[in-house]
């Protein structure tokens, strides 16, 4: 009797719980188990048969993060025996940049282990060969085990690459490497004033920063900051007096543009930098003494989560930092929240919403919209100045700028049951249908899909938005397209025209990643195919034959128009914008092998490996880490093994 073990974490089940369970349910005998296992049992049953088929429905799989929710494999076809002795084992590697999704690779051999990740407490944050990584300052171990035996074991360092924010005041960027020994070491452009660390800066945990400044979260629970005065480089009296083992310590740091918010272990927060932009929080400084559980970084100011559900806000007021004039509402209950860039909607525990911030926006409703949003939403979506709501009955609201899908008036009646998710891009939204259909509405650059509204009649799986334009994949793995792929002049230059793009994706298309004009399809064996603005990535001709099989997963620049594949070998292919890193031409030897992440700057990107890093890209964003690299040679990492 074969088998498949099936963990699953559908964060909208509506979405896709009934088509999975049909599916599944022509594999095999299905059995249900508790904390969302289920056990697939039959002569028949085949892992890697089930892992393409569920690969087209749920169009990433091993614990990607899927659009509604995640999904872990955990593969057995009838057991094979353990290996006989340690020499045996199967070798165990990890890719991944931490605060993405890492992947556990085990050599022949390894087919029947379980791989089970944990953080340095012991305690298990998944199941399976991939982890949405969502504690990227914290080591992990991943082990592969069978049975009571453990194979293999790494430890996985927390994040060592940074960088600060680019600001239209401060145009080039600082990055900045976290030693093993936990000190940290800056280059990048000589003028920006983060790069001055201090000399006798030590055992750093991890790093923050704004676009002068970075602060260092050190294991003691105390800070170091330093960089320019006005965005956070200088603590307050209240930080700096205080020494390791005095008085309350430093849980984490929220850093925004231009300030930073440090949340105190006894759950108070204490802010610095530009006011304006969040720096100065004694306007809401009582709000701020207690019960702080997490602050949120929204660009120009702050946003602060509650025990039970309270939200605080300060910084900048238009987009959303003053929320005085809702602050009664949202003393409690407040589950989840978006931002369109200048009004906020909050969902509240009871399938309500508030709203604050300009009203032309979505920050001001009608009654009437009160009365459509006083109950029953389950998720929130935003474009840029607008809002649309799914509700429990499938029916969907939208509010706002109405040339950004503020109005679905033209639509209203296909909106009014049956949907399943909603999308987004800058200016339109898209939902997706029980019976497979797309609805779109908004502006021109997305919200129109009448030249391939046949396409979008059935059959669609997922949607993906880019900054201007939608792609849709297909139950038979084809992908459509609509929209623009080049905001600020129009209509751009793209290559969906092009015969071979074409014919690559009519089908066999198993997962798509989208960036900022442009689309990377992930075919059979790690190909890929690329599309949409032939300049910022929708173009790897120059590189297709490197790109045909084995490639991992892509990272793109800060912007997104300069595109990193990380293959499973760790070698490393470029393409797109070539100043900005998508030419590597210049450390080419590098990437061949033994890269394990890939962190961007915003016109450069650094690939990690173990004992150096590699930058290229524009060298005042840190495209040129040669400075450093005597400093650095031997002494970053990404994981060791743990004895087992």
């Amino acid at each position: 009797m074969r088998y498949v073990l099936i963990k699953l974490h559908l964060k909208d089940p509506l979405h896709h719980r009934a088509r999975l369970l049909a599916l599944l349910e022509t594999e095999g005998t299905l059995h249900e188990l508790p904390d969302a296992m289920w056990l697939l049992t039959g002569p028949e049953v085949s892992a890697s048969r089930l892992e393409s088929r569920l690969k087209l429905l749920l169009p990433a799989g091993d614990a990607v993060a899927l659009a509604g929710g995640e999904l872990t494999l955990i593969l057995g076809e009838a057991p094979a025996p353990a290996p006989a002795s340690r020499d045996e084992a199967p070798a165990l590697d990890v890719l991944g940049s931490r605060g993405a999704v890492l992947q556990a690779f085990l050599s022949e051999g390894g087919d029947s282990a379980t791989v089970r990740w944990s953080d340095s407490r012991g305690n298990t944050l998944g199941l399976g060969p991939s982890l949405v990584d969502l504690w990227p300052d914290e080591p992990l171990v991943v082990a592969a085990t069978f049975g009571d035996r453990v194979l293999a074991r790494l430890r996985v360092r927390g994040r060592n690459v940074f960088a600060t924010h680019l600001t239209t005041e401060q145009p080039h960027r600082v990055m900045a490497a976290l030693r093993d020994d936990g000190t940290v070491v800056a280059w990048g452009h000589p003028d920006n004033p983060a790069r001055n660390v201090p000399e006798d800066l030590s055992g750093v945990r991890t790093l923050r920063a704004t676009s002068d400044a970075f602060v260092a979260l050190k294991h003691d629970g105390s800070i170091v900051a330093w960089g320019a005065l006005e965005t956070g480089g200088v603590l307050p009296p209240e930080l700096s007096s205080r020494r390791s083992g005095e008085c309350k310590k430093v849980r984490d740091v929220t850093d925004n543009e231009d300030a930073f918010a440090a949340l105190m272990e006894d759950g108070s927060v204490v802010t610095w930098g530009n006011a304006l932009h969040g720096g100065d929080s004694e306007r809401v400084k009582e709000d701020l003494q207690d019960g702080v559980v997490q602050v949120v970084n929204l660009e120009t100011f702050f946003l602060a989560f509650k025990l039970g559900g309270g939200v605080v806000t300060w910084g900048d007021p238009k987009p959303g930092g003053d929320s005085s004039s809702v602050r009664e509402r949202l003393r409690a209950g407040v589950v989840a929240i978006a931002h369109n860039g200048a009004a906020i909607a909050a969902r509240k525990d009871d399938g309500s919403v508030v709203v604050w911030g300009e009203a032309y926006s979505g920050g001001v409703l009608t009654p009437e919209q009160e009365a459509l949003l006083s109950s029953g939403v389950r998720s929130l979506h935003f474009s840029l100045y607008a809002f649309a709501v799914l509700k429990e009955d499938g029916s969907v609201v939208a509010w706002g700028n109405d040339g950004f899908g503020g109005d679905s008036s033209s639509v209203g009646d296909a909106l009014r049951s049956g949907v399943v998710a909603v999308y987004s891009t800058a200016m339109a939204f898209a939902a997706l249908k029980e019976d497979g259909s797309v609805v779109t509405w908004g502006g021109v650059k997305g919200g129109d899909s009448s030249s391939v509204a046949d396409d979008l009649r059935g059959g669609v799986v997922d949607v993906f938005p880019s900054t201007w334009a939608f792609a849709a994949l297909k139950e038979d793995g084809s992908v459509v397209n609509w929209g623009e792929y080049q905001g600020a002049e129009g209509q751009g230059p793209h290559n969906l025209d092009d015969p071979d793009v074409q014919q690559a994706l009519s089908g066999g298309v198993k997962d798509v990643m989208h960036f900022l004009e442009a689309y990377v399809g992930f075919k059979g064996g790690g190909q890929l195919v690329t599309w949409g603005n032939v300049v910022s990535g929708g173009d790897s001709r120059d590189v297709r034959e490197q790109l045909q099989q084995d490639v991992w997963t892509v990272y793109m620049n800060g912007p997104g128009v300069s595109l990193a594949a990380l293959k499973r070998d760790g070698s490393v292919v470029t393409w797109g914008v070539p100043e900005t890193g998508g030419d590597s031409s210049a450390v080419a030897g590098e990437l061949q092998g033994g890269v394990k992440a890939v962190y961007r700057g915003f016109r450069s990107l650094v690939a990690l490996k173990n004992g150096r890093l590699v930058a290229w890209g524009h060298a005042d964003d840190g495209g040129d880490a040669s400075e450093v690299a005597e400093a650095l040679e031997g002494r970053i990492s990404y994981s060791e093994p743990v004895d087992s």
